[in-house]
This record gives structure tokens, C-alpha cells and sequence, in this order.
């Protein structure tokens, strides 16, 4: 393994993490870096201000939605093998599979599962227990899953579709999923300080989430763990080093500082290559988000848990990455001012500011309304005030994922922005970008923000 050293060489950097922690109220965080062949990483703050221990370097994170890359790397090692192909079927290994849309259960192939375009509702968060058997039982409840846009058409982030990945997995191994990710992938990059089961965090120095209450007060988020059946959607846990052993690899030609080989060249760049057009100009490729950012190809993931946010970033033409692991709610906040100060200072990449447009209220009017989610039940609302135009969000119910309630965010000010997208302007949200979505016959039908579809009330 490269020789780890601190960020010290990076005062300005270290700077923006100690201010950001403490104005997004994060109790603890893992920064880590590849840069020019050399390795750099450490950890600041608390695992949990109930329990505190300093966060260090094998400190272990939840990273979330990141773990869908693992899944991904997962099945591309098993198309290798012969065990299954992208562009078969799901139905070729899953004769059973049952879904809302018949047509939609018959045609469905795994590259839809990994590009988040096979259009059902993508979030569902239900507990099938702690057995085996786990994935396969959530899989059974998908057939509930209403299909919102037609198969292949419409890109938006799909939790389910990842549980469903995972069941071909054991479906084609005959071993659960969390056992075939260990041995092909965490046991190979000697990501030691990784795993899938909080039996085995709670061997380790770990963090818990944090929130912020009503009161401004930080608070520990509640339940810690996700249920067994999210293995292959965002249940790992690791440390900033392990997430830098695993960015070197996806860095490199698909083989392991040992000189093993897990996937050709050829399978790593597909893996990166897009096949569809995401959220506000990103493209989707194999699990990965790709960026075009100043000519410069990114590609990155992040993930959310209770309580949890990070970010991991490759950029592979500078052999350059970087990951950010926080334990608080407000990380997310943190992160998105981390990631820009990351692309100026560390890459010379400055992330570019929309035109911001001027529209009159018959202009804004065809946009203005509730939107409601789906999976949820949260519904965004865009309103104008004193000439302003305002986002006003109601939160669904969340009690599936976490037992705390929080307070909703508070209104913003918004402005418009080219491509029919609205850019929040103040707020813990300062800098989201959400895109109204026309249907076939030209009228604004969804709101899609964080991924995710809301559908116009």
C-alpha cells in the first residue's frame, strides 16, 4: 500500500474543512486524496458527539449509494465469467420476477438496473429481515412498485433496481450477494477496514449520523443501520483509506497493486463510458455519474444514509481522486462546497455559474405549483413572493428510512436558469439544480430534483 500521509501539505484545504464543519455543524469527517501518485488522507472531528473518539483514517464511514459502484464492478466481473450478460433479460436468471408492468418484468435487462432508466419507483426502504433470503423477499415486494415513465426512456435514480441487481447476483453465484462482493472485490483490493454487516463495523472505530433538531441543536440520528436487503444498493461500511485503495483500482487497468486481475481494460472502460443522459447534463455509464467539467472527464458517486453524507470523485486523465466521508445530515451542504473548492484549487477547474434568467410572473406561471414524489410523499412547490420566485418543500414520510423527524427546510429564493432548470440560491441547498420534464405532448409534467421524479399536482 502507497504511504499515507496528512493533509498538512494542503493548508488552504484544511482550512475549508475546519470552517465548514463547524458552520454545517458536522461532528466528524474523512478526507482523502490521490494526487500524482502519492497518497493523502485524515481524519477530523468525533465519530459521534454522544460517544466521542477522534475520527482517524480507518475511522469507518457508511458511504452509502457509492456501494452501487461495487455492485457494478460486481457484475461486470461476473459477465466476464460468463454468468450473465448486460444486455440480457433480468428474466433469463429471475424467471419469477414479477413487477406492476408485465411487459416491463419480460424486457428489462441488467444495464437498465445499473443506469437507473427501468422506471419504476426507485425508492423503497422496507425491513425483510436479517436472513438469507432477505434480497430475494424484497425483490418480491417490487411487483407493488408503480412503473412512472417507460422502460429505457426517462433517467431517474432508482434505489430498487440496485435490489434487484443484487438478486441476480446470488441468483447466478448461488451465494448471497454480500458474500460474492466480499471475496471478488473488498478481500482482493485488501479493503480491510470495508464490509456489508454492522456485526462487523462494530469491530472497528465507527461513526453514527448526526442531525440538526428544530432547536439547532445536533442530535444522533436513529436507526444506525440500513436493513440487510440494501447490501447491494448502499450498505457498505469503510474507511478513507479503503475508499482510496478502491479508487486507485477504478483509476487503473483492472488489476490489483498485487497484480491480479479482476476485469480487462476493456470492462473498465465500459464501466465509464455513458449510456445515458442523467440529471443536469450528466451522463450515466455503468453505476458511474460521468461530468464534463472545462474538457475534463469526472466521474464520481456519492451517498446518503441517516445521517451520513459523502462524495468520491475519480478523475482518471489527471490519475487523480478524491473522497469525503461525513457524519452529519449537513454533510451534504459541506461536500457541495468541498467539491468546488476541490475542481479550482486542486484540479485549476472552475466550476462554471449559469446565466441566470430573467422571467416575468406569465413567464414563470406554466412552472409554478406542487410537484409531489412518489416514493414519499414529499412535495416541492414553487411560488412567487414580492416578485421572488420561492421553493417551499413538505416533506413526505420518511419513517421507513429513519425514526427522527426534521424540520423542514425553510423556504428559498430561486432563479431560473437555461434548459428549463431552477438553481436554489440560499440555504443548505445553495447551488441545487432541479429540471421541470416535459411529456410527449409538450407540457411541463415532472419536477426532477436529487434524482428523483416528482410529478406535477
Amino acid at each position: 500500500m502507497n504511504q499515507i500521509q496528512d493533509l498538512t501539505g494542503f493548508p488552504d484545504l484544511r482550512t475549508q474543512i475546519l470552517e465548514g464543519m463547524k458552520a454545517f455543524q458536522v461532528p466528524g469527517l474523512a478526507l482523502g486524496i490521490i494526487q500524482d501518485g502519492q497518497w493523502f488522507a485524515e481524519g477530523f472531528g468525533v465519530t459521534s458527539i454522544a460517544n466521542p473518539l477522534p475520527v482517524t483514517t480507518d475511522t469507518t464511514f457508511q458511504i452509502g449509494s457509492t456501494s452501487k459502484t461495487v455492485t457494478a464492478t460486481v457484475i461486470m466481473m461476473l459477465a466476464e465469467q460468463g454468468k450473465l450478460e448486460l444486455d440480457a433479460p433480468v428474466k433469463t436468471h429471475l424467471p419469477n420476477l414479477e413487477l406492476q408492468d408485465s411487459d416491463v418484468a419480460a424486457r428489462v435487462t441488467v444495464r437498465h438496473l445499473l443506469n437507473h432508466t427501468a422506471g419504476w419507483a426507485g425508492d423503497l426502504f422496507v425491513n425483510t429481515g436479517d436472513g438469507d433470503d432477505a434480497l430475494g423477499l424484497y425483490v418480491q415486494k417490487m411487483r407493488d412498485l408503480p412503473q412512472l415513465t417507460p422502460l429505457g426512456e426517462v433517467w431517474h435514480y432508482n434505489n430498487a433496481a440496485f435490489g434487484l441487481a443484487g438478486r441476480v447476483v446470488e441468483a447466478v453465484t448461488g451465494k448471497t450477494f454480500e458474500n460474492v462482493a466480499t471475496e471478488l472485490v473488498l478481500e482482493p483490493l485488501a479493503m480491510t477496514h470495508s464490509s456489508y454487516f454492522p456485526t462487523e463495523a462494530m469491530l472497528e472505530r465507527f461513526v453514527v449520523g448526526h442531525f440538526v433538531d428544530e432547536n439547532d441543536a445536533v442530535q444522533v440520528s436513529h436507526p444506525w443501520a440500513l436493513a440487510r436487503n440494501t447490501a447491494s444498493v448502499g450498505r457498505i461500511n469503510s474507511s478513507v483509506i479503503d475508499q482510496l485503495k478502491y479508487a486507485q483500482f477504478h483509476l487503473g487497468d483492472g488489476t490489483t497493486p498485487a497484480g491480479k486481475r479482476l476485469l480487462s481494460s476493456e470492462s473498465m472502460v465500459v464501466m465509464q463510458t455513458p449510456t445515458v443522459k442523467g440529471a443536469n447534463g450528466a451522463m450515466h455509464a455503468v453505476a458511474w455519474f460521468v461530468h464534463d467539467l472545462a474538457g475534463t472527464k469526472l466521474v464520481r458517486h456519492g451517498g446518503a444514509t441517516n445521517g451520513q453524507m459523502s462524495e468520491f470523485y475519480l478523475v482518471p486523465e489527471r490519475n487523480f481522486a478524491w473522497t469525503i466521508l461525513t457524519n452529519a445530515e449537513k454533510g451534504r451542504a459541506l461536500n457541495t462546497e468541498m467539491i468546488g473548492f476541490v475542481h479550482q484549487h486542486l484540479l485549476g477547474l472552475k466550476d462554471s455559474e449559469p446565466e441566470h434568467l430573467t422571467l416575468g410572473a406569465a413567464e414563470l406561471e406554466p412552472f409554478l405549483g406542487s410537484y409531489r414524489d412518489t416514493n414519499f410523499g414529499t412535495v416541492i412547490e414553487f411560488k412567487l413572493e414580492a416578485g421572488n420566485l420561492i421553493r417551499h418543500i413538505a416533506p413526505g414520510d420518511y419513517s421507513g428510512v429513519t425514526s427522527i423527524v426534521t424540520p423542514p427546510p425553510p423556504d428559498a429564493k430561486c432563479t431560473f436558469i437555461p434548459d428549463e432548470r431552477v438553481l436554489v440560491l440560499e440555504g443548505d441547498g445553495k447551488g441545487v439544480k432541479l429540471e421541470f420534464l416535459r411529456d410527449s405532448s409538450a407540457k411541463i409534467r415532472y419536477l426532477r430534483s436529487g434524482g428523483r421524479l416528482y410529478f406535477r399536482v
